[in-house]
This record gives C-alpha cells, sequence and structure tokens, in this order.
C-alpha cells in the first residue's frame, strides 16, 4: 500500500508527547504488551546523528520515513533578493555545522486567485477541495529543491529523476500538491528524486534589458536559469545522496514541461541531463524577445517611474512589486514568460525543429484525453447528443468553464466532430468535445524529436476520475499522482483504494525504467513500441492498457486543415 499522509500525521501525533530532551523516542502507550503488527511500526526516523549527507556547501540533516531519506529546502542558489533580483542566480552561501533540512523552502513570489475555497455549488470543480494546495510561505529566498532515496552515503549509482512543477511560468511551488512528494516514487524502484523550486511571473521573466541594458542582460530568462542552476546541483552533488549524475532524467507536466521543453533549447543545461519527459506540457514556441521587452516597459509605466530609475526595482518590496500585476489586467503574472533572448534561450524548443544540442535524447511525450470536460462546470452538457454537440460548436456555445476553446470549424464541424466520435468509438458527445482541440503539440514533438535522434514514446492517459460523478474524466493534472505513485496521498483526485493504485504502478514502472534505461516497458503492461511518423504508436493508460496506431489521425489532419493549422 502506498505511504499515506494521513498515516504519517498519525504517527507523528501520537509520538509528540514522547519527545524528550536530549534525543527523540517513540514510546508505545498501549497498556497491553502485544506484538505490533507491521503497519504499527515506527516509521519516521529523525535523529541528531542520522541522515547527515555532505554537499558541496556543507553537511545538512534530513530524516527516514518509511525507509527513504527525505531532505526538504535544499538551497541550490542564494537569495534572489536585492541586488540579486532580476540576476542570474549564483551560488549559495557556504555553512557551517550541519544545517537542518527538514521543512520546505519557500514557493516564489506569486499570487493566488483560485476562488472562494468556501464554494458550495458543486457543479463546479473545487479546486482546494480536489488539489488541496499546500504552499505556506512565499519569499524571494526560493531557490531549493527536495530530495528522496534509498540510500546515502553508499557509492551506489541510481538513476536520478528531476521535477519541475506546474503553474505555467506564473505559479506553484516544488510542494503546490502532495502529488509531488517523492518518497513513494522513491520507494518503488529505487531512483532517487528531486523536486525544484524557481523564480517565477515577473520576478523570473521580466525582460528589462532594452530598458536597463548589459546589468539586466539575464532577467528575461532568470526563472530558467533558475532551473539549470538545480541541474548544476545535483551534477555536483547528487553522489552523495545514491544518485548518478550521468544518468539524469528532467520531467514536468503542464508548466513543468513547457520548462523541460526550454531546458532541452538550453546550451547553459546541455549534459546536464540524458532523458526527457513532458506532461500535458509539450512547448514547441516560446514569447518572442520583443513581446517581452513591450511587457516589462508596461510594467514600468505602470510603476510610475522612468528608465533611469530602473534600478530602484531591486529595492522596492516584492509585494509591491507583485501588486502592479493585481491591479493591472494587461500585466497579470501569466503574460511573463521566458524569451527566445539568443543569449541564454538561442533558439525556440521545438520550432521548427527539436534542438541539435538535445539531439539523440530519449522522450516521453503525452496527454490526457479530457485535458479540459466541457461538463466539469456544466452538468447539463454531460448527456447531449451529437446533434447538440455539433449545433453548440457552429454557433460558438462553449459553455461557462469550457476551456477546450471555441473551435470554429464552419460547414465542416460535423466532418470533425464524427472523424472523431470514430476514432474513439466508446466516447460520449462531451468526451469527443474535449478531443476536439486535438495533440497538435505532442505529435509534433514527438516527430521532431525522433528527427533528431532522440527515441521517443507517446501515450494518452484516459483514466477518468469516480469522483464528482465523473464529470471531470481524465483530466488535466489528474494523472499527476499516477506518475508518482500517491494515489492514496491525493485521494481527492482519484478517490483512492485499489484500482489507482495498480494503474500507477504500472506506470511508475515505466517512468522508473525510462529514467534506468531509456525504455518504459516492463512486465506490467503490454509492449510499448517507440513512436515514428507511419504508424504513431500511443499508449492509452487506462485500468487496461492498450496500444494504439494513431487513432485520431484522420480526425486530426481534417481538422488542422480546416484551422491552417500545420
Amino acid at each position: 500500500m502506498q505511504n499515506n499522509r494521513r498515516e504519517f500525521l498519525k504517527v507523528v501525533g501520537a509520538s509528540a508527547t514522547s519527545l524528550g530532551v536530549g534525543g527523540l523516542s517513540l514510546v508505545s502507550c498501549s497498556s497491553e504488551n502485544k506484538k505490533l503488527k507491521d503497519e504499527d511500526k515506527q516509521v519516521v526516523e529523525v535523529s541528531e546523528k542520522g541522515a547527515i549527507v555532505e554537499t558541496k556547501y556543507g553537511k545538512i540533516r534530513g530524516f527516514r520515513r518509511n525507509n527513504i531519506y527525505t531532505y526538504k529546502g535544499i538551497p541550490y542558489g542564494d537569495s534572489t533578493a536585492g541586488k540579486n533580483r532580476f540576476m542570474a542566480p549564483i551560488e549559495p552561501k557556504s555553512w557551517a555545522g550541519i544545517r537542518n533540512a527538514l521543512a520546505w523552502g519557500n514557493a516564489a513570489p506569486q499570487g493566488g486567485g483560485l476562488g472562494d475555497p468556501m464554494e458550495a455549488d458543486f457543479s463546479h470543480f473545487n479546486d482546494w477541495f480536489t488539489f488541496d494546495w499546500a504552499e505556506k510561505r512565499y519569499g524571494e529566498d526560493c531557490l531549493s529543491l527536495n530530495v528522496w532515496t534509498p540510500e546515502i552515503n553508499d557509492n551506489t549509482k541510481r538513476p536520478v529523476l528531476v521535477w519541475f512543477h506546474g503553474g505555467g511560468f506564473a505559479g506553484g511551488s516544488s510542494i503546490q500538491i502532495e502529488a509531488y512528494i517523492g518518497e513513494n516514487l522513491s520507494a518503488l524502484d529505487e531512483v532517487v528524486v528531486v523536486t525544484v523550486n524557481h523564480r517565477l511571473n515577473l520576478f523570473g521573466f521580466l525582460n528589462l534589458r532594452e530598458i536597463g541594458g548589459e546589468k539586466y542582460k539575464d532577467s528575461g530568462t532568470a526563472g530558467m536559469l533558475d532551473c539549470v542552476q538545480a541541474l548544476k546541483w545535483v551534477n555536483e552533488n547528487i553522489s552523495n545522496f545514491g544518485g548518478d549524475p550521468s544518468n539524469v532524467t528532467i520531467f514536468g507536466q503542464s508548466g513543468g514541461g513547457a520548462k523541460v521543453s526550454t531546458l532541452m533549447a538550453m546550451p547553459a543545461a546541455n549534459g546536464l541531463f540524458h532523458k526527457a519527459v513532458t506532461i500535458s506540457g509539450a512547448a514547441l514556441k516560446l514569447s518572442s524577445y520583443d513581446t517581452q521587452a513591450q511587457i516589462a516597459q508596461s510594467f514600468i509605466d505602470a510603476l510610475g517611474i522612468s528608465s533611469k530609475q530602473i534600478d530602484q526595482l531591486q529595492e522596492m518590496s516584492w509585494v509591491d512589486l507583485y501588486k502592479v500585476t493585481r491591479n493591472n489586467p494587461g500585466l497579470r503574472s501569466g503574460v511573463f514568460s521566458p524569451c527566445l533572448d539568443n543569449l541564454n534561450i538561442p533558439q525556440h524548443p521545438f520550432e521548427p525543429q527539436a534542438p541539435l544540442i538535445s539531439a539523440r535524447i530519449p522522450m516521453i511525450i503525452g496527454s490526457t484525453t479530457a485535458e479540459f470536460s466541457p461538463s466539469r462546470d456544466n452538468p447539463e452538457l454531460e448527456d447531449i447528443s451529437f446533434e447538440e454537440l455539433i449545433n453548440r460548436i457552429e454557433n460558438n456555445q462553449g459553455g461557462k468553464g469550457y476551456f477546450v476553446g471555441n473551435l470554429n470549424f464552419g460547414e465542416k464541424t460535423r466532418d470533425v466532430v464524427m472523424a472523431y466520435a470514430k476514432a474513439f468509438p466508446n466516447k460520449k458527445p462531451v468526451e469527443i468535445w474535449s478531443l476536439l482541440a486535438g495533440r497538435n503539440g505532442q505529435i509534433k514533438q514527438a516527430k521532431r524529436q525522433s528527427a533528431n535522434g532522440g527515441v521517443v514514446y507517446n501515450y494518452l492517459f484516459d483514466w477518468a476520475t469516480p469522483l464528482y460523478d465523473g464529470r471531470p474524466r481524465a483530466y488535466h493534472n489528474s494523472d499527476l499522482p499516477f506518475w508518482f505513485n500517491t494515489t492514496d496521498i491525493m485521494d481527492t483526485i482519484t478517490g483512492g483504494g485499489s484500482r489507482p493504485r495498480k494503474l500507477a504502478e504500472k506506470m511508475g514502472l515505466a517512468l522508473t525504467n525510462f529514467a534506468r534505461t531509456g525504455n518504459p516497458n516492463h512486465s506490467g503492461i503490454p509492449h510499448w513500441p517507440a513512436y515514428d511518423d507511419e504508424k504513431g504508436a500511443v499508449m492509452i493508460l487506462n485500468d487496461i492498457c492498450e496500444v494504439r496506431n494513431d487513432p485520431d489521425r484522420e480526425a486530426r489532419d481534417l481538422a488542422n486543415k480546416i484551422l491552417n493549422r500545420s
């Protein structure tokens, strides 16, 4: 059974009264002298003498839980406040003695905007309930990472998986949701898991170079330079954590997938990773330098300072700077993103082709089948007919909360809808609606990396959640606990129990096998062929996994032709 956060809290709570001066111990409070069952044994070990690892900057102390060592909030860079704001990251300061790595580091400065957690309308997908957002602290001293490993200081070279979180380039953190906890994945197949915090929004991507000159040359890509700095830390330190610096896989979902895609085009990251996984985040193209420079100018104008006062940006509080993005609709934090600066990022990740510096990098690329289900927040759409669906699309009636986009196929709407229905005959009309946006990004990325000499494995996650009456289906983010083997921890996504746990083991082993060898195949799934343009093999991940050869190619090609998408 997967390790469960709630059981962990019970253990910690029960043991709190047994903490004494001079050490830590767990004492049985039972009056009966019974032999403890396995599930009742002590699961957390923390000691003044144990779980100590030497890093380049000093020694750190973690703890052990369920036989996995955990280290939280390890600094891989110095604070980004003050004179370091908008600058490329610099190494952290060394420390004397032993530094505790027992608590999560700061999340990068950002805002909320998730709405009222007391929302009573059950027809709406409640983010607070589903994701149980875990961020607690924000601050500019945010360049930290977390490590989970089966063993330390043992000279064993285990595969290393480095995770970049979602939230676009605007929000999130390495512990935004507890699906990201790496303990279960590390335990599943003897791998080392690392998760990373880095700068976001204006603090990571405010392109001030045109305004502030050479001093600010890295400001438009600082957040991605943080990701490179984290990989450098892994390269220099992970051996003492039982990891192999010559076998590093980077993986990320949504915005994290975009970061993985971007790292593949960054010369500074070349050689620091050896495999890559993009989960619902196959980014092909970045924002232009000029666009981000114009956004920076608008930010300065909104702040009311001139170009000669640009250094004041390093003196103001981050809260005051962030307020500008909250008070100006055109400067919302999501508009800030890495740009093609011809310095740190000299080319688009996968447009018009895959980056040559990442030639022969193996990849797993995929997405969910219902990234944004139209009926998620609209129960009345659950049982619409194909005729109603076609009519809604023709009249641009997406419906409240429909994020797939109002695609207009004109007089060819029926042809496109029925082509997708033919490709997926077991799906209801509302499910076909979710598929209409296509998976063009992931297919292009797969084709281009294959042409780049990299072996690619393509997938579609099709496991539908039973929660919210099943309306969200296999939605954006719902696969996260399956990749991390945390389906019991995130039972608010999966419902918990054996059904999701079985698929999580299959997906987790596919991921760890890929990290170890570059091939995700194992005995628990059907043979997963590498992607090629002729067959377009795709693994459908569900209770019963199966391989199909590009099932939606005909429908996708028709939609692309109508919409003039290449």
